[in-house]
């Protein structure tokens, strides 16, 4: 009986010394929560785009590459929890949050109903700049890492 709530007890102990903190708001995490606390999650400014409709995102690619649909899942302002995800991925390593997200827009994706096929997911558009900097995040060796769709 004791060897059953062994893993509970040392887990509630690690939880209590190094507890698990939201990449958002750095509160606290309750259980059930993974890397976004709740009033983070419901406070993330989704586009909302769908993909049967012409969005700002279809403009900005029109004549310069044969695209079909173009799509993104968040905007981004220079304050705010998009920018701390952000910051957390890029600068702390904290590749969970890119899987995380990615993962969700799957979802999104796989949900609607006027997408046939999706070729490619793009998950971080980097600035030319910053393609040249030595600590930017470069793509990983496995090609099978793919948490999308």
């Amino acid at each position: 009986m004791f060897r059953n709530k062994l893993p509970n007890i040392l887990n509630a102990i690690n939880n209590l010394l190094l507890p698990r903190v939201c990449f958002g708001c750095n509160a606290r995490l309750n259980g059930g929560e993974q890397h976004l606390c709740t009033v983070c999650r419901h406070q993330l400014p989704l586009t909302d785009y769908n993909f049967n409709d012409e969005n700002r995102v279809d403009r900005i690619f029109y004549g310069r590459i044969n695209i079909k649909k173009a799509n993104s899942f968040l905007f981004f302002t220079d304050q705010g929890i998009v920018k701390n995800l952000i910051h957390n991925l890029k600068y702390r390593n904290q590749e969970q949050i890119g899987a995380f997200l990615g993962d969700w827009f799957g979802q999104q994706i796989s949900e609607n109903n006027h997408l046939e096929k999706v070729d490619y997911v793009i998950p971080v558009p980097l600035h030319e700049k910053n393609l040249k900097r030595e600590d930017t995040i470069k793509p990983h060796s496995s090609q099978n890492d793919w948490h999308f769709i």
